[in-house]
């Protein structure tokens, strides 16, 4: 591309304007037009950038090289006028912006030092824009030698209020900028701050005391040290005030008397009042950013009793006393709140946030009860005559409400009573339970439990949830609250689960052998041969098992034709008793003429150390399929829904259990020889490069040693009939065994440990 003749500016030709500019002009003569201080847009007005018409579509590339043509026309050129001047000065700004979009602060600084070069000691204006281009990008490069030598040259400069304002722009400009930077900038105003005029002294309180102040001590004294400025410097003036106004009458006298006068003349070391505001707003956000509520309290407050909306003001102050404790502050600045003035307009049946009318009453009820019952017992009083939905959602938003308001146990029994009170407005919901029985030899794949007709020996659950039957987003007009749980509410149909569509009906099955869980899924379908056949996928699946209550969730998403686990993500690290989902979980899919078969295997080494023995023994299971609809979820659970999965409960008499604890003692130290027979795991310690021999010789040998010798006794044991006392004795061994790269990393880090505190 010819950017010569394809690059405009905002419409205008860049080429066309520098083929008429003098670039023979005498440089004494300076920039013309635009370029003088204080006539250029330099920074501020930019426009568009186009190649050949069009702003879509331009690569990176292409912009780099047009605004680098630009640049150099614009180092290179003396404008006519303006318009030249700023069409050349729009497209270097767009460079700065692409360099800075980019994060190449480097050459940001650098082009800014060109044009400072360029323009130096002829347009203040120019100058200083490049200067706090500088500053920033240094800042942002963390360039402290070149930041201190930005600095000095701010150090040569007056302390005046100019050179403040300019600080004052460094720093808002600078948010790459570490604390130490911007405190080097300030720190000649701040200790200069005393010899200031008033105005000047409060100025440099309100911008640079936030760097300065560490503590809620420091804060307060720069508080108080502007208060005083404020007082005096509003005295003087008064004072001054007196003076010329006594003055003036002496002089109206004089003049009716046609007497001599002495023309009054103000004294001009007394400047106006330094202005307190700017001050205290920085105060009071520092009382709140930094949590000291409860110096912040009486300034709520006197906010509160001069402010417009006295009722939000209130409010907010009296959470402020709830949070410091003082419940009687709290009840008083909520007898100056009216119950109306702070609810949303038009607020029923409105998707909001938070209910402003109802927090405030569930704050009152908290101030003035002592127990989370009798909170719980009033709270129903504040309904009025919200709607069930309403109703809900209020109750649920004051939950958060609560939580923000504390956190500690008492609190989360207050939110509990909101619970309780919310769900007392819902059906309960269905849940799936089934028992999972011992299977001696269970169908290893899915085709193996088509032949045997698995699903006729076992019991099987085919109620069937949609995905979203218990709607996500709500239902009916309402599809745009936040609520998931409206269909859930009494004034509803009550929800349950259904089998599925005749045709396209799916069961669930599931049992445990020595080895581990099986689920199997029979999902029938009328075009299941199609897939047989390859002709297309007809089923992708997404399961999730978790064994055993608060256990993370083993995940798995495969299809029919691509049968094993394809998106590999883990719930949860590696530790004791927690394997990869991937090395660990196989899936595989049989698909016959009318229907396709799902087995997940889940083996005994994911639970190793929680093997279920009785009926506290919760595991859940989720199987979402799309064959059935859009998309069908076997026991009523789903992806985003976990908890409402089939629920499992095993059946395991005695013979069952020693059965599942030798098969896991056996897996567990089939486990530990595969990882025998990984030199990278255990045997490099002795590696006289890589290794530490002193470990291995004090810690790992005798540990492999014993191992090995516990692992060649798991072997020895017979097929049938094994002493249960020798299992139990060996299975001291198993975590051992399944974890032992876990193990010998624990084992590492108590020798380091104790070799570096001896």
């Amino acid at each position: 591309m010819n950017f010569s003749s394809q690059i405009k500016i905002s419409g205008f030709c860049c080429a066309a304007a520098c083929a008429a500019l003098v670039a023979a002009a005498d440089e004494n003569q300076g920039i013309a037009g635009g370029f003088r201080d204080g006539g250029s847009t330099f920074g501020l007005n930019f426009g568009a950038f186009e190649i050949a018409g069009k702003t879509k579509g331009v690569s990176e590339g292409e912009k780099l090289a047009a605004f680098e043509k630009a640049k150099a026309e614009a180092l290179s050129s003396v404008p006519r006028n303006r318009d030249e001047s700023n069409k050349l000065v729009r497209a270097v700004e767009g460079l700065f912006q692409f360099r800075e979009r980019r994060g190449e602060w480097k050459a940001v600084d650098a082009m800014a030092a060109e044009f400072a070069a360029k323009i130096q000691g002829r347009y203040p204006d120019l100058e200083n824009r490049m200067l706090v281009r500088q500053f920033a990008a240094r800042a942002a490069l963390g360039d402290e030698p070149g930041f201190e030598e930005l600095a000095k040259k701010i150090d040569a400069r007056p302390a005046d209020r100019k050179t403040m304002d300019f600080v004052g722009n460094l720093d808002g400009q600078m948010r790459h900028a570490t604390s130490a930077m911007r405190v080097r900038l300030w720190k000649r105003f701040d200790d200069a701050r005393a010899t200031m005029d008033p105005q000047d002294h409060m100025a440099v309180l309100d911008r640079a005391s936030g760097l300065f102040a560490k503590d809620l001590v420091q804060a307060k004294a720069r508080w108080q040290e502007a208060q005083k400025l404020a007082a005096s410097s509003a005295a003087a003036w008064e004072k001054e005030n007196a003076r010329e106004k006594a003055a003036r009458e002496v002089e109206r006298l004089a003049r009716a008397n046609k007497l001599p006068y002495e023309p009054f003349k103000r004294d001009p070391a007394v400047k106006r009042p330094a202005d307190l505001r700017g001050m205290r707003s920085w105060y009071v956000r520092w009382l709140s950013d930094h949590g000291e509520l409860k110096a912040l309290l009486p300034f709520q407050l006197e906010d509160a009793a001069a402010s417009r909306s006295p009722d939000a003001a209130f409010f907010g102050a009296a959470q402020t006393a709830y949070k410091i404790g003082d419940k009687k502050a709290c009840l008083a600045a909520l007898a100056c709140c009216t119950n109306n003035a702070i609810a949303p307009a038009n607020y029923s049946g409105r998707r909001v946030d938070t209910d402003p009318h109802f927090n405030l009453g569930v704050l009152k009820t908290l101030a003035s009860t002592s127990t989370a019952g009798e909170f719980g017992a009033r709270i129903p009083e504040l309904r009025g005559d919200k709607d069930e939905k309403a109703y809900f959602d209020a109750l649920r938003q004051a939950c958060k409400f609560l939580y923000g308001l504390s956190s500690d146990s008492e609190m989360r029994d207050r939110i509990r009573e909101l619970v309780r009170l919310s769900f007392e407005l819902r059906w309960n919901e269905e849940r799936v339970w089934y028992v999972v029985k011992y299977l001696e030899d269970a169908p290893a794949t899915a085709e193996g439990a088509y032949r045997m007709e698995l699903f006729k020996q076992l019991a099987t659950e085919n109620r069937m949830a949609r995905y979203n039957v218990w709607t996500w987003y709500g239902c009916g007009n309402e599809s745009a609250t936040r609520s998931s749980e409206y269909p859930l509410l009494k004034s509803n149909p009550k929800p349950h689960l259904e089998a599925d569509e005749p045709g396209k009906e799916g069961v669930f099955a599931a049992c445990y052998d020595a080895k581990g869980v099986h689920f199997y899924a029979k999902l029938n379908s009328p075009d299941a041969w199609k897939t047989a056949a390859g002709l297309e996928d007809a089923l992708y699946a997404e399961c999730s098992i978790q064994t055993g209550d608060e256990a993370s969730w083993h995940w798995l998403l495969f299809s029919a034709l691509k049968p094993e686990n394809t998106v590999p993500v883990e719930w949860d690290s590696p530790q004791f008793g927690r394997k990869m989902t991937s090395d660990y979980v196989k899936s595989d899919v049989f698909t016959g003429k009318d229907c396709i078969v799902v087995h997940v295997f889940a083996p005994w080494l994911l639970a190793y150390d929680r093997i279920p023995s009785g009926a506290g023994d919760l595991w859940r299971f989720v199987g979402v399929f799309r064959w059935a609809g859009p998309l069908g979820s076997l026991g009523g659970g789903a992806v985003h829904e976990l908890g409402r999965g089939v629920h499992l409960r095993f059946d395991m008499p005695a013979a069952a259990e020693a059965a599942v604890r030798l098969g896991v003692l056996r897996a567990a130290a089939g486990e530990y020889k595969r990882f025998r027979a990984l030199w990278e795991s255990a045997d490099f310690w002795d590696d006289p490069i890589l290794g530490d021999a002193p470990f291995y010789a004090e810690v790992v040998k005798p540990y492999l040693r014993e191992l090995d010798g516990a692992a060649k006794e798991v072997a020895a044991l017979p097929y049938d009939g094994v002493d249960a006392s020798e299992v139990a004795r060996l299975s001291e061994y198993l975590q051992d065994f399944a974890d032992t790269r876990l193990s010998l990393d624990a084992k590492r880090s108590a020798y380091l440990k104790a070799k570096l505190l001896k």
